[in-house]
């Protein structure tokens, strides 16, 4: 696989590089490689490209306000900030171009492509605890289709797409059919269980990998490529899937895990077809040419086609040095701990606007959210209890500043909000005695 398109041309997967231009291969003789000229749209089109950079607008906003909420306090915390600018920074320019109906509006939108790719890929890794951050990166995905295609990017011979490709190419369903694959990707991810046995583990490494390839094939789309890489490109999708395909023959999984992998093959034959590959067929080195290389790999296994469904049950989790004997129980109360911190979370920002400090109560709130979140995977790996009391003392440090901020503000009294956040303090006061 050390000769695949992806290792022989690109340093590193979804780095600032994301767009650079691939090593060209000659264009068949058959085929033209001039691109018409862009020219500005008007009227409806233009209409709904405002609509489109408006909900985008929106939409880095909501994501920004759902990474702060789950990720702060994070290791990726600081980066994800700082992507999060420039993607917000990006998507004012391209607004800016859209307003004045300006030639440089593509341009501007691969702007926002590399930004949003960057923070996708910081992102990805984080997927499992930040479900919201994850919706919000899904949603801006099908509205960067939805725009492209209203700027005409996907239209066969514009600038972007295969400069000789091939009579019936459709750029616009290929352009669809990678933005669902990747949804697909998505959703698999965040139904997979923890990586507690090898099959697992490789099923897990085997969706990220193809999420991060898919999103590199999506900016190819935005690039002047070739009918070959393409080609290439998609068998590489087709070899990072196997491990992930293979799961439902080799561990137990359950329907909605097996359906969610059988929906990610059924959009990656979908990709594979649009550009002339057999999904059926087997795996020749990626890093040729279409037509030459030997073969690498059979065809991906057809997860439809796997053992009975078993009944799925996750695994307790691992115990670390020094065991933990409580792990089960312990759990029980973080869970009732992370869902009283969600609901308070959710009371004080629903009235952040209104309330006496009330965007440092959500501050401190999330930092608490997110303590517990670290908390509850600490568990979940089956660290020593030595582990778990280092952060768990972070958890109740964050409930103990909102502690002395509302009895400073409220003394004694309760309230609704307020008895929310004291149901949450009791269930971390539960926590710390279980670690006593």
């Amino acid at each position: 696989m050390k000769s695949s398109v992806l290792n022989r041309l690109m340093p590193g997967l979804l780095a600032t590089s994301f767009y650079c231009l691939l090593v060209p291969l000659p264009a068949p003789a058959q085929f033209s490689s001039g691109a018409p000229s862009f020219s500005r749209p008007g009227g409806n089109d233009l209409g709904t490209l405002q609509q489109l950079s408006r909900a985008l607008t929106n939409e880095v906003q909501q994501a920004a306000d759902n990474a702060q909420y789950e990720l702060s306090g994070t290791n990726i915390s600081g980066q994800v900030s700082l992507r999060l600018n420039a993607l917000a920074q990006s998507v004012n320019a391209f607004g800016d171009q859209v307003r004045n109906n300006s030639p440089d509006m593509r341009r501007a939108f691969t702007d926002f492509d590399r930004a949003y790719a960057e923070l996708a890929s910081l992102v990805g890794s984080f997927a499992d605890y930040a479900p919201r951050t994850s919706n919000s990166m899904d949603r801006l995905q099908r509205l960067a289709f939805q725009t492209r295609q209203a700027i005409g990017s996907y239209n066969p011979g514009a600038p972007g797409l295969p400069q000789d490709a091939a009579p019936g190419f459709d750029a616009r369903r290929l352009g669809v059919a990678t933005s669902n694959l990747q949804i697909a990707v998505d959703r698999v991810r965040q139904v997979l269980p923890p990586p507690s046995n090898p099959a697992y583990e490789a099923a897990s490494s085997s969706a990220r990998n193809l999420g991060d390839q898919n999103r590199f094939f999506q900016g190819m789309q935005s690039t002047t490529v070739r009918q070959a890489e393409l080609w290439q490109m998609a068998q590489q999708l087709r070899l990072a899937c196997w491990d992930l395909f293979q799961l439902p023959r080799v561990a137990p999984v359950s329907p909605v895990l097996r359906d969610s992998i059988i929906s990610v093959k059924q959009q990656l034959d979908q990709v594979c077809r649009l550009v002339g590959i057999d999904p059926n067929s087997p795996i020749p080195d990626p890093g040729a040419a279409p037509g030459t290389g030997r073969i690498v790999k059979p065809a991906p296994p057809d997860p439809a086609q796997g053992g009975p469904i078993q009944a799925f049950q996750p695994a307790a989790p691992v115990q670390g040095p020094g065991g933990f004997g409580q792990a089960s129980n312990f759990l029980g109360v973080l869970n009732t701990a992370l869902n009283q911190s969600d609901a308070y979370l959710q009371a004080v920002e629903s009235r952040v606007n209104s309330m006496v400090q009330g965007y440092q109560f959500q501050a401190e709130a999330r930092k608490l959210r997110s303590n517990l979140l670290a908390l509850n995977q600490q568990v979940r790996e089956g660290r020593s209890p030595q582990e778990l009391r280092a952060v768990l003392d972070q958890v109740i440090q964050a409930s103990q500043a909102l502690s002395n901020r509302i009895r400073a503000l409220a003394g004694d009294r309760g309230g609704p909000v307020i008895d929310l956040f004291r149901a949450t303090e009791q269930s971390v006061y539960q926590l710390d005695q279980m670690l006593r």
